[in-house]
């Protein structure tokens, strides 16, 4: 009887310990109702409409402790009966309907992004007044719409300068009375005390281009990095974005000196004067003499096929190895091509606080916030033009096999004012 008793008790108190527990969820799960119903009424959410259709199920929360277990219920109540083609129709109303994007428009949009977001956090610049991106943005009918408007960015440490970033915006241009405009995805302006100084185009390819003829390579980056937005736009530099790391050209050494293009080259006669048809570009290709629109733009020794990083194709990819390409971009956009020698693109930080000359190497920097360490040096020739060391450089290493920052000039081909001043990257 005793025992009995014993039993009841405990069996009572479970009880109000899991009564306790379920009032304790419940009051959890009527917070979050009435956090989510003041969060649909914000004006980030007034555009989206409440979904008619289950969404797609998630194998990884399918496998979670809590959500499997209130799938599997859920599951076995509907038997099962449309879910093989719920997906199916979901996808068909939308696309019908003129909701679903490409995977070419997400990419252009996600590389936009992805470029302005980098500036912010690494570079520690902060959005000009009325100007943020991501108030900007508008979702209609479920559908993400970028406003064609100005994005800018301003300097911490130096107020003079600022980045306007343009996504998909005309630019007009005027070449030997030939006159229209081009529509790079992304344009971005260097303003000096509010003028533009110089610019950047970069468009968004979603490709691979290995399972493309070589040709189409080539006619990408002459015919639209090359010939419609570093040349026809005036631009500083050039680039397409791409999905395909066998392609990562980042205009550090001739076209030519990249596998397998030098014999396309020579087998199809394109050594000068063929007509880029696919795209329709009025320029002719020159890819040994590399000439140009305009000529007098070009530095010296540009019979060697050098473009000193103006053009290429950069393979920027949605995983792990963004971050690494985002920095080098950062790099070449700011320390390479705007000459921001002294600024840090891990942290935006100015004050430096160690310059020093490496053996005649170059100046040595060291940035005193987040330890990153770079070199500015310059090649042999009699310009001595600039190259930009860092692990990880954009430039061609001398020797691929050596751990030492040897570099050819990404413009006359020349190497290090000397090979004893080498750094080595430990």
């Amino acid at each position: 009887m005793e025992e009995d008793l014993t039993n009841i008790a405990l069996i009572n108190q479970e009880r109000r310990s899991k009564k306790i527990e379920i009032n304790q969820t419940i009051k959890q799960l009527i917070e979050c109702a009435n956090w989510s119903k003041k969060a649909r009424k914000s004006k980030f959410l007034q555009g989206i409409q409440t979904p008619k259709s289950l969404p797609n199920f998630s194998s990884r929360l399918q496998g979670a402790s809590g959500y499997g277990s209130i799938f599997a219920k859920f599951s076995n109540s509907l038997g099962g009966v449309l879910k093989p083609i719920e997906k199916v129709i979901y996808l068909l109303q939308h696309t019908y309907e003129g909701r679903i994007k490409t995977t070419n428009e997400l990419y252009e949009i996600w590389c936009f992004i992805k470029l302005y977001t980098a500036f912010i956090v690494y570079v520690n610049m902060k959005p000009a007044e009325n100007t943020f991106l991501f108030d900007k943005i508008k979702i209609t009918n479920n559908e993400v719409k970028i406003p064609n408007i100005k994005y800018i960015l301003e300097f911490n440490y130096n107020t003079d300068y600022r980045l306007v970033f343009l996504y998909d915006a005309k630019v007009t241009y005027n070449h030997n009375g030939n006159q229209g405009y081009k529509r790079p995805d992304i344009r971005i302006e260097l303003l000096h005390n509010h003028q533009k100084i110089k610019q950047f185009c970069f468009d968004a390819k979603y490709k691979n281009y290995s399972d493309w003829d070589i040709g189409h390579f080539i006619d990408d980056v002459l015919g639209i990095a090359r010939d419609s937005y570093y040349s026809l736009l005036q631009s500083k530099a050039s680039f397409l974005l791409h999905t395909d790391p066998k392609f990562d050209y980042w205009g550090e050494k001739p076209l030519t000196r990249l596998s397998g293009i030098k014999s396309y080259v020579l087998d199809n006669n394109l050594i000068k004067g063929s007509i880029n048809k696919s795209t329709g570009n009025y320029k002719t290709y020159e890819l040994v003499s590399n000439v140009e629109i305009n000529p007098s733009r070009f530095l010296e020794n540009q019979s060697k096929g050098y473009c000193g990083h103006k053009y290429g194709a950069i393979c920027l990819q949605p995983n792990e190895t963004s971050e690494k390409q985002i920095k080098r971009i950062l790099r070449l956009i700011l320390q390479y091509h705007c000459s921001f020698e002294s600024l840090c693109p891990s942290c935006g930080h100015q004050g430096i606080e160690k310059i020093y000359s490496c053996k005649r190497a170059g100046k040595c920097y060291s940035c005193e916030n987040c330890q990153e360490f770079w070199v500015i040096s310059h090649c042999q020739s009699s310009i001595h033009h600039p190259l930009i060391k860092f692990k990880d450089s954009f430039h061609q290493k001398s020797n691929p096999n050596s751990q030492q920052w040897l570099y050819d000039c990404p413009v006359c081909g020349d190497q290090l004012l000397s090979e004893k001043s080498l750094v080595s990257w430990n």
